[in-house]
């Protein structure tokens, strides 16, 4: 399934003849050649080196698969011994794979002795998605916080901004995971029987909380662009697969919704938003086990009868001057 959305998203930015259209199919000759850009397998072949190496690209760019669920990738980028694309959003992609590669190295798979090694190294991630907002800017005319544009250059800019918010959202979360473990041992500490208590968030570390903040911003920010793009460009109601980031995001703030159920009326709306986003887009999986789960998630907390029913609400408006950069206490 994977290669054949490569092979449909090659054919859409033409790197690949349209299978629908009668062609002649690629002679191949299995000697191996030199090229001045590098070497290939194919010495007679209707697709030119370019073509290749964009194949080459693409493909690759499916490591951010094993990112998202946790798994070791299969290709080093030492084994990459082609040049950079030329394509802009191809050279976006590439770079912002590399960045994913990065934190899932630098966060999930080093042994840290502390989480001030873990800190850092989530800043040095948060350094270079910053300088590829700036490439993103500069090759494409978008960064992640430009209104959604419509047709192909929305679907692009979607794409990348999904994964920048995305990408920026696993670095971070470990620290709210970190923050629900210490707030449940202060209260054990301070009233014996492990209940949450008024005020408990502000005797957490400053940095802990920043740091939180980073990835709760970053969940609404996804919700906030997807929403907000789906409605602009009806195209990306097709990419189901922007029902993971959606999921993501949401379960985040369900997440620290547990932590401290004084702040359920921040979170709600952005909840209820990401829900309609997911009814919007193309019926089918991920879609739907992603709102099964999401709907199981808040019917349990609904049932402890400490929070309110978050599947029904008043969600904000999908406009483009909205802005999801809010703290805790929603200023």
């Amino acid at each position: 399934m994977r290669h054949i959305c490569t092979l449909e998203l090659l054919q859409e930015r033409r790197y690949l003849p349209d299978s629908k259209k009668p062609h002649q199919p690629p002679t191949l000759d299995l000697l191996k050649s030199e090229t001045p850009r590098g070497r290939c397998i194919f010495t007679k072949c209707m697709w030119n080196i370019d073509i290749l190496f964009a194949i080459t690209w693409f493909i690759d760019s499916y490591r951010l698969v094993s990112f998202f669920l946790g798994r070791p990738t299969s290709l080093s980028w030492e084994d990459m011994e082609i040049q950079a694309p030329d394509d802009p959003f191809l050279l976006c992609l590439v770079r912002l794979t590399k960045i994913m590669s990065r934190s899932a190295k630098s966060i999930y798979l080093n042994t840290h002795d502390s989480f001030l090694s873990v800190r850092h190294a989530a800043a040095a991630i948060r350094r270079d998605l910053a300088e590829f907002e700036s490439l993103m800017q500069h090759n494409l005319g978008v960064s992640v916080d430009s209104d959604p544009f419509s047709q192909e250059k929305g679907v692009c800019q979607t794409i990348l901004t999904s994964l920048y918010f995305h990408t920026l959202l696993l670095t971070y979360r470990p620290f709210i995971i970190l923050r629900a473990k210490l707030s449940k041992l202060l209260a054990e500490s301070c009233n014996g029987n492990g209940k949450r208590f008024q005020g408990e968030r502000s005797r957490m570390p400053a940095w802990l909380n920043e740091a939180c903040d980073i990835a709760i911003t970053a969940a609404r920010d996804a919700i906030h662009h997807i929403s907000r793009a789906s409605v602009i460009n009806p195209p990306v109601q097709e990419l189901r697969y922007h029902g993971f980031f959606i999921g993501s995001s949401v379960f985040v703030l369900i997440c620290d919704v547990l932590q401290d159920p004084s702040i359920i009326r921040v979170h709600q709306p952005w909840i209820h938003m990401g829900i309609q986003c997911l009814h919007l887009m193309r019926e089918g999986e991920p879609i739907a086990s992603t709102l099964n789960a999401i709907d199981l998630a808040l019917k349990k907390l609904a049932q402890r009868q400490v929070y309110p029913d978050m599947r029904s609400g008043n969600s904000p408006e999908f406009s483009v001057g909205m802005s999801s950069k809010t703290g805790d206490n929603g200023t």
